[in-house]
């Protein structure tokens, strides 16, 4: 019987995908996923897919997610604290003095956007321990973020809500991962998908979307961009290290 033992030994790239072709023993795993018949040898072979996402070999790794077969929202970990450590350094550049300002009538000003992008990663781990959200439930109230009024304040949401966030991402199991969950308005369904769907996109790429608008606003308004897959222009101009 062949088994096969995987030690994460360095960072690994955007995206990469390793298909892990093991062999197994129904009577002893109990469960054979994708099984297929009239191999040779009368064999059954169970094809795992894993999309990783570690890019930092800096990023916390537990011994068991660096032994044997990480689950998929271990696998999330290091893409997770990557975005998570380039928000906070936009976060901490959000001037209270400009808290009020907005760019046009129908634009959220920057504390409303800040406050945003810093209270949307709780949807990660609300996504993973409810089935579903009605945000404007007929009858009753809609969903209302808490009110944020200034820099200190928004540091500490968002910190707050990103170990919370990566404490469900590291212990959700892949079961409860593939589990469809609901976004609702008013009774009717907007959608229903697999919750790593959910995760990826309503909660990690809407971050990151919103994460992107709130530095536009920063060039507005004069505030020194930080750089966040490699330097911004002010960081490449004379006197940007002052500025950060």
């Amino acid at each position: 019987m062949q088994t096969v033992k995987r030690i994460v030994e360095r960072p690994l790239l955007v995206s990469e995908l390793e298909v892990t072709n093991r062999i197994v023993r129904a009577t002893k795993q109990g469960r054979v996923r994708g099984w297929q018949d009239g191999l040779a040898g009368g064999r059954k072979k169970s094809l795992t897919i894993r999309f990783l996402f570690a890019y930092y070999s800096c990023a916390e790794i537990s011994k068991f997610e660096r032994e044997g077969i990480m689950t998929i929202g271990q696998m999330m970990l290091g893409e997770f604290d990557q975005e998570m450590q380039n928000t906070r350094k936009v976060l901490e550049r959000c001037p209270d003095e400009k808290w009020n300002w907005k760019p046009h009538d129908k634009s959220g000003t920057v504390g409303w956007l800040a406050g945003h992008v810093a209270t949307m990663v709780e949807w990660l781990p609300m996504t993973i321990k409810t089935e579903e959200l009605d945000y404007a439930p007929v009858g009753g109230p809609g969903f209302q973020p808490p009110k944020i009024e200034n820099r200190k304040e928004l540091l500490a949401v968002f910190d707050k809500n990103v170990a919370d966030a990566r404490a469900a991402l590291a212990s959700v199991s892949d079961a409860e991962m593939m589990k469809n969950w609901r976004l609702l308005a008013g009774g009717q369904e907007i959608f229903n998908m697999p919750r790593i769907a959910c995760i990826r996109g309503m909660v990690m790429n809407h971050h990151v979307h919103h994460r992107a608008q709130l530095t536009v606003y920063f060039r507005l308004v004069g505030v020194p961009v930080p750089g966040l897959y490699g330097p911004s222009a002010d960081e490449a101009q004379p006197g940007a290290a002052a500025a950060n």
